[in-house]
């Protein structure tokens, strides 16, 4: 990942990535945050494809290969050659892997005026009913 292009708060199960070039946002959940992690933390993606199909099965080793394949096209994981893999333990990986979950949101501007905290009122406070 292009740190100073995108950057990666983990919160929760969950994690998200901004794009501060082109604005989009990604929101990683469950399974997806997950192998984002592994992949995030220098796992060798053989590893990674490995452990998943052992861990939990065919099914989810596609859906794995499709997230990797969809993350390079984007331009969120580039492919590098690396002299030191990291390879994970078992102990590392959930006893489940769960859905593999990634909601793209092209426009962080829409995102962020969603958010209830611009809308505090300093006298009283959030929430609070709008007067007509």
């Amino acid at each position: 990942m292009k740190e100073s292009r995108f950057t990666v708060d983990a919160l929760d199960g969950e994690t998200i990535v901004m794009d501060l070039l082109d604005g989009h946002l990604y929101l990683f959940e469950a399974g997806a945050a997950v192998l984002l992690g592994h992949i995030l933390a220098g796992n060798n993606t053989e590893h990674i494809e490995l452990t998943v199909e052992k861990t939990y099965g065919q099914e989810a080793l596609m859906a794995f290969q499709n997230l990797l394949r969809g993350l390079v096209e984007k331009g969120v994981v580039i492919e590098v050659a690396s002299n030191q893999d990291v390879i994970s333990s078992e102990s590392d990986w959930p006893a489940t892997l769960g859905e593999i979950v990634v909601t793209e949101y092209d426009d962080m501007s829409s995102i962020i005026t969603m958010d209830p905290i611009h809308d505090v009122d300093s006298g009283r406070g959030w929430p609070f009913e709008a007067t007509a």
